[in-house]
């Protein structure tokens, strides 16, 4: 029962990848892409920690009183804050890239500007990713 198991789970590397790189030249296991696997994995994390978090970073905590903040808020806005973010990165995942707003409409995908904002709110914001 194994066996038979095993012989099925490896079929893709047996058998089909080879008949893809026949026919094709390449293989469903040549096209990994590891932009859109980040932005898979960096999608999961944020809606993780929204789910799942506990700690608040002080950049949520603007145009409130510093030493008495509303934390509610603050996890609100956060959360907000990573969702949208999190949207973003999982469309860039599932779509790639889009070239106008109009293939953008039509097939999905993510904007150069769009990508290139939420990249840079990742890197100003990535010692906030604990929990």
């Amino acid at each position: 029962m194994t066996r038979t198991r095993l012989l099925i789970s490896n079929f893709n590397f047996n058998v089909k990848h080879h008949i893809q790189r026949i026919f094709r030249g390449y293989s469903d296991a040549d096209c990994f892409n590891g932009d859109t696997y980040l932005a898979g994995q960096i999608a999961n994390i944020l809606t993780w920690i929204v789910n799942n978090g506990h700690g608040v970073a002080m950049s949520y905590a603007y145009g409130m009183n510093i030493e008495n903040p509303n934390v509610d808020e603050m996890v609100r806005r956060r959360d907000e804050d990573y969702l949208y973010h999190a949207a973003i990165f999982r469309e860039y995942n599932l779509n790639g890239p889009a070239i106008n707003e109009e293939w953008k409409k039509e097939f999905g995908g993510v904007l150069d500007k769009d990508m290139q904002y939420s990249v840079e709110w990742l890197a100003k914001h990535f010692t906030e990713l604990w929990d």
